[in-house]
């Protein structure tokens, strides 16, 4: 009598945890019992443990009970879950070899970024460091555009901050950015004054684009360097050392030769901008100041304090703006200037954003580069802007102008390198370039 074949049994649930239907089932598992302690599981978590120690749901006694026909009728028992090794399961088998592999290693893992975290950190920083020359560069830019035209230069400033102030307002409303705790004393003594010379370098920036070239405007503001040695002796208590000094040599004489071959030099635009310079780069070492005081130090960080000027500096120049220009954004003011009233509100308004943008992606690059490289970002940063500036408005620039910018650029970019290597040691300790050019002795909370 021809006995029919008998059904396999399935594979175990042991062994669907690494996908491999080659493999046989082990005569030792009961088929027809699953243990409640084995729960099924999802694709992705097969895949992860495919080489954890296998599970059976089976023990001895279920497995002789399974093969005599006396326990068929008895009441099922749910035993304990058992660890077998895989030298006992290949005994079992038979089929098994040690050491074999019978998975390929997945092509990805779920608990593991597609992406590395270094060439993530890479993208990111190229993405900031993008971010930073575009706003700068549109802000420029659209400034000089508006200005050309429309030469009410109190008014744009007074827009550009109030348009700043509502985006920093936006990051504290949506918890982006912790908002700061000030009081009265905190706001009169440190953040009116900072809001002050906050608001007069910007007015006096804009004051130069609107009178000369946006590439003379910069070439000039790279004296930056000049005032800020002159004034943290007074205020931080910081004496310069014969490196700094010696690199501002090439700054001045750069900025002096660009200035007398420049076609578009009058002295409102190069007094704007040197005073541009003075009032920001007091403004700069004022901050460090206040932020490294222990009353700020916990409480205002590098964008609140740029965030509360900004607020300030727009209640200050409002009144200014109607006072001296009037109402000066719709009407014939705006007919004049060859813009339509909601073209000159979008560009100006794009100057306030992009503002924004470039104070927040440099302070965002800081804090995850060295000194070094962000000061050597933000000089060709300026080249950036020089350079596009004559591309878009056709500057003609004889060869001394060009010489004379590239020596300005060339002494910002030493300047920036010596001061970072002294602070770091990079040039040792008995090194002439780090050795200060006079003792200076203050007592605490002398200068300005």
């Amino acid at each position: 009598m021809h006995t029919p074949p008998q059904p396999k049994p399935p594979i175990s649930t042991a062994f669907q945890c690494i996908l491999t239907p080659q493999i046989k089932t082990p005569r030792s598992v009961n088929a027809n019992h699953r243990s409640p302690h084995v729960q099924p599981l999802s694709i992705h978590k097969r895949i992860r443990i495919y080489s954890s120690p296998i599970l059976l749901s089976s023990t001895k006694n279920s497995s002789s009970s399974s093969s005599s026909p006396s326990s068929s009728s008895a009441p099922k028992q749910n035993p304990e879950p058992t660890k077998v090794s895989g030298a006992e399961l290949q005994q079992d088998d038979g089929s098994l070899q040690l050491g074999a592999t019978f998975v390929p290693k997945p092509l990805f893992r779920r608990d593991q970024p597609r992406v590395s975290s270094s060439l993530r950190e890479l993208l990111i920083l190229c993405a900031l460091f993008l971010t930073w020359y575009y706003t700068n560069t549109v802000f420029n830019l659209y400034n000089k555009q508006v200005l050309k035209t429309f030469p009410y230069p109190i008014t744009c400033t007074a827009l550009q901050f109030l348009v700043a102030s509502l985006l920093m307002m936006l990051l504290w409303v949506f918890k982006l950015q912790k908002p700061p705790q000030l009081d009265t004393n905190q706001v009169t003594k440190a953040v009116a004054p900072l809001a002050l010379l906050h608001a007069l370098g910007f007015l006096l920036t804009n004051m130069s684009l609107g009178s000369v070239s946006v590439a003379f405007t910069h070439t000039v503001k790279a004296t930056e360097p000049f005032f800020s040695v002159a004034l943290s002796p007074s205020i931080l208590g910081v004496v310069p050392t014969w490196g700094v000094v010696g690199s501002l040599f090439p700054i001045v004489a750069g900025v002096a030769l660009a200035s007398a071959t420049d076609v578009s030099f009058t002295w409102l635009g190069f007094l704007s901008a040197m005073g541009s310079n003075l009032a920001l780069q007091s403004r700069n070492v004022l901050s460090k100041k206040v932020l490294n005081s222990n009353s700020a130090r916990s409480e205002l960080s590098n964008v609140n304090l740029f965030a509360v000027m900004s607020m300030f500096a727009f209640v200050m120049m409002a009144p200014v703006a109607l006072a001296v220009e009037g109402w000066k954004l719709s009407g014939s003011a705006v007919a004049a200037s060859g813009f339509a009233a909601t073209e000159l509100w979008k560009l100006l308004a794009m100057g306030g954003l992009c503002r924004c943008g470039d104070v927040l992606a440099s302070y965002m690059i800081l804090n995850r580069v060295s000194p070094v490289t962000h000061s050597v970002g933000n000089c060709v940063k300026r080249a950036v802007v020089i350079s596009m500036s004559v591309i878009v408005f056709q500057t003609p620039m004889s060869v001394l102008n060009i010489a004379g910018t590239v020596l300005a650029l060339l002494g910002v970019l030493m300047y920036s390198l010596i001061v970072v290597g002294c602070k770091q040691n990079k040039f040792g300790t008995e090194s002439v370039m780090c050795k200060p050019v006079y003792e200076l002795e203050l007592a605490d909370g002398a200068g300005i």
